[in-house]
This record gives structure tokens, sequence and C-alpha cells, in this order.
């Protein structure tokens, strides 16, 4: 956060970059944890459907077995979608990604984002001739450079692939088997005694 009076050194559209890069890996996080969650809520459907049918278990066991499914699913959920939620993303934290991206940077705008209105230049001794000198070619440098290359794309497509597919493969199975997977309704989710 900058001091009031402090100057600021990043041009406000490198602000916005940032801040749309921020932005943008939070949608990748929150698309690919969603897709994951998908993927295991078609595996809990398929695996309780296969140890009650396999088994015939009764009532008690039934309720265990997607009690321990549901909270796999919960922990899936926390670590694929809420946990990489919440991990702070802060404006250094978003310069280092850029930067490690865009070696032309050479650790310019990271070093304005650290200095930009923090009065860090009475506290190392820097020169504040360097300092803005530095942080103008860092905004040079930077405005053209396109930040959202920085999410990658490849995983995305590889989750939502697979999360499409299982739902293609629990939907195909429920066209041709509705009255079973009719069944696994009653039986694992209202948890009524209804024969196989």
């Amino acid at each position: 956060m900058r001091d009031a009076g402090q100057p600021d050194l990043l041009h406000p559209d490198i602000r916005d970059k940032l801040a749309g890069l921020r932005r943008a890996l939070t949608g990748r996080l929150a698309v690919e944890g969603a897709a994951w969650t998908l993927v295991s809520l078609v595996a809990l459907v398929f695996g309780t459907l296969a140890f009650d049918y396999l088994l015939r278990l009764e009532r008690p066991l039934r309720a265990a077995i997607m009690a321990l499914a549901l909270a796999g699913v919960a922990w899936g959920l926390w670590r694929n979608l809420l946990a990489p939620l919440r991990v702070p993303m802060g404006m250094a934290d978003l310069a280092m990604l850029v930067e490690s991206r865009f070696g032309q940077l050479g650790d310019r705008l990271i070093s304005a984002v650290l200095f930009s209105g923090r009065g860090q230049a009475e506290k190392t001794g820097a020169s504040e001739a360097m300092i803005a000198h530095m942080a103008a070619e860092a905004n040079a440098i930077a405005r053209p450079l396109p930040f959202r290359e920085v999410v990658e794309r490849r995983g995305i497509f590889r989750s939502w692939s697979v999360a499409l597919c299982a739902l293609g493969l629990l939907l195909g199975f429920g066209i041709l088997q509705g009255d079973l997977l009719n069944r696994w309704c009653w039986r694992n989710i209202l948890l009524a005694d209804v024969p196989w």
C-alpha cells in the first residue's frame, strides 16, 4: 500500500495490467477447481454405485460410505478450489510472475513495485533519481507486454476435457441405465431400502 504523499512509480496502465493478471489467475484457479470438483462428484456416483450394487449394502454402511465419499469431495473442493483462491496475490507477487515470464524486464518491475510510494529510497539510501529512472524503464518495457500470457491455459483445457468426459460418461450411463441410477439415488442419497 502506498503512503500518502509518496509518488507512485508505476504507471496506472501497469497497475491495471497487474490487476487484470490477478483476475485472470483467480479465474483460472476457479475454473480448474470447478472442473476437478465435477470429476470428483462423478467418481462419487460411480464409486458408491459400484460398492452398493456389488455388495448389496445395508443402510448404515451405505450412509457411512456416502459420508466418506462426500468428505473426499469436500477435501478435493478445499484443495483444488477454495485453498488456491485464498492465497494472497499482492502486486509484488504478480510482478515476480511477470518478471519470470518476460526476462527483458530485468527486475525493474518488481523493483518499481517495491519502491513505489513507500519511501524505500530513504530507508535504503538509494538515489531518488536512480529509482525514478529505473521505474520509467520498467513502465516503458512493461506497457506493451501481454501480462495475461503468464496464465497457463493448458491446465484448464486438460481439466475441463477430463470433466466433460466424466460428465458425458455419467449422462450416457444415465440414459442407458436410468433405472439403475434411479435406484442408486433412492438407496444412496435418500437412504431408502429399495431392492436392486
